[in-house]
């Protein structure tokens, strides 16, 4: 079925003006393309917004959630936040780190700025229905420190109403992401760190991140 000229182009603006990055179809081509490349890239990311409440249904189409509703947060913002706070994410970080080191050599990792003398890195994993993002927190001899990840395609937070606190999507159990892991076929070999080994980690961690570049 041809399509006119103008179409892909007439969707890739709206779902852009919503904020939401997607691919561009081919230009070259006046056909519909199939259903996995709709899936992939209009249709899961147009759902992933709603579920997130990035976008709001309104009678002719969509809208952005306000910002005080919603706000998409850096992944290196939120690595300065977890240290920073020398709390109980700091410590799951680490831990999530050494589960995901035996995993690197099969992600398609992307570096996406710095913090300090650390690089700060993505890897997307497609799960059964989903997707699963992993971001990496990686020292300047490129070992993995500290990681978190979210189910879905960005990292944000989010609250209800103006008056309620706001909630981040962030995930740091070692234990789930293995359990997810293993259900989606990918082969985990890692283990959770002993509290003595992790205590060390965060002081190094500590360390390097504040020493001169």
């Amino acid at each position: 079925m041809k399509i006119e000229k103008r179409f892909f182009e007439d969707v890739y603006n709206y779902i852009d003006s919503l904020g939401i990055k997607i691919s561009k179809f081919g230009d070259d081509n006046p056909y519909l393309p199939g259903q996995r490349l709709w899936e992939e890239n209009l249709l899961h990311p147009l759902r992933e917004a709603l579920r997130a409440s990035e976008i709001v249904e309104i009678q002719d189409g969509f809208k952005e959630a306000s910002t005080e509703l919603f706000e998409k947060i850096h992944e290196a913002k939120w690595f300065a936040e977890i240290i920073s706070s020398r709390g109980k994410e700091l410590e799951s970080s680490v831990a999530l780190a050494k589960v995901i080191i035996p995993l690197e050599q099969t992600l398609r990792i992307q570096t996406t700025g710095t913090l300090e003398n650390f690089k700060v890195q993505t890897a997307s994993l497609p799960l059964l229905g989903k997707y699963l993002k992993l971001y990496l927190l990686r020292d300047n001899n490129a070992i993995i420190r500290l990681a978190f990840y979210v189910i879905g395609n960005s990292l944000y937070r989010t609250r209800k109403n103006s008056n309620d606190a706001c909630q981040m999507n962030a995930e740091y159990s070692p234990v789930k992401l293995m359990e997810l892991l293993r259900a989606n076929n990918y082969n985990v070999t890692g283990t959770e760190a002993n509290i003595d080994s992790l205590q060390e980690d965060i002081q190094k961690v500590l360390d390097d991140i504040q020493s001169p570049h």
